[in-house]
């Protein structure tokens, strides 16, 4: 069973929470943070992630909500589609807040419990984006593939 928004919200979760773990000098818990727009599944992307996808998590405290930006604004966005990402030097931003739960943090990353089944996640800071990768044994619902995704600094008006 595969759950494609879900698997990355929760592979973003992971990071947060491992970041707060392992660098909590570096790197605070709380924070939006966004997958990086022209990566691909092993390889990393193109661009530092200078542009961000449109889906995405908010951590605030214990809890982890996911976020849908409304009003990306980028054309010629992965699939060749417009406003489903925007520029991580934007300022302001707006969408929809969806809570999803919380996570365990480890020594290397987190664990998602998801579906009944608890996915370990290691996790690797470089200068412009972490790198997300799952453990084995993988639950049903994980995907292989690495996850490159940055924090953004930025206004965030939610809407319903």
């Amino acid at each position: 069973m595969r759950c494609p928004v879900v698997v990355p919200v929760l592979l973003l979760t992971a990071l947060a929470m491992a970041s707060a773990a392992a660098e909590p000098d570096k790197i605070t818990l709380d924070g939006l943070w966004f997958t990086c727009e022209y990566a691909h599944s092993q390889i990393p992307p193109s661009d530092d992630c200078k542009i961000l996808d449109d889906d995405g998590f908010l951590v605030e405290g214990d809890f982890v909500w996911h976020m849908k930006v409304q009003n990306g604004d980028r054309e010629g966005c992965r699939g060749d589609r417009s406003g489903n990402c925007f520029r991580r030097e934007r300022r302001q931003l707006t969408a929809k807040k969806k809570k999803i739960g919380q996570a365990v943090r480890t020594a290397k990353g987190a664990v998602i419990d998801y579906l009944w089944c608890g996915q370990p996640y290691e996790i690797s800071h470089g200068e412009h984006y972490s790198e997300v990768r799952p453990v084995a044994p993988l639950c049903p619902w994980t995907s292989k593939k690495t996850y490159y995704v940055a924090r953004w600094d930025g206004q965030l008006t939610v809407v319903d």
